[in-house]
């Protein structure tokens, strides 16, 4: 009997050093998968922070035209390729298909960075 603990203890402390040595790696993949994922998150994050800058922006420089486009985006219609357009015409002008060109200066504030 004594002999067949012995090999149970023996063949019990190979399978724990085993387990170890796995839950280490899987520890060290975790680790790195988790500060992946929270990069992620945070880019992200940034991402649509800057979108809703840019949306409220534009809501308020061009109500009419965002009302416009915020309609056929829900009625599922895309906008003809005409109106989509944004040109840069003239240095530090951009027109975006209404009367006036607008100061490109006005939208230094929501470069990516």
């Amino acid at each position: 009997i004594q002999d067949k603990l012995s090999a149970s203890n023996t063949s019990l402390q190979s399978l724990n050093d085993h387990a170890a040595e796995n839950l280490s790696h899987a520890a060290a993949r975790f680790a790195q998968h988790t500060a992946t994922i929270n990069a992620l998150t945070e880019s992200l994050t940034h991402a649509y922070t800057r979108i809703r800058k840019l949306k409220h922006m534009l809501q308020e420089r061009f109500p009419d035209e965002f009302a416009r486009a915020s309609e056929q985006i829900l009625r599922g219609s895309q906008p003809e390729a005409d109106e989509v357009r944004v040109v840069q015409q003239v240095p530090g002008t951009l027109n975006f298909g209404h009367s006036g060109a607008v100061d490109a200066s006005a939208y230094a504030g929501f470069t990516s960075g």
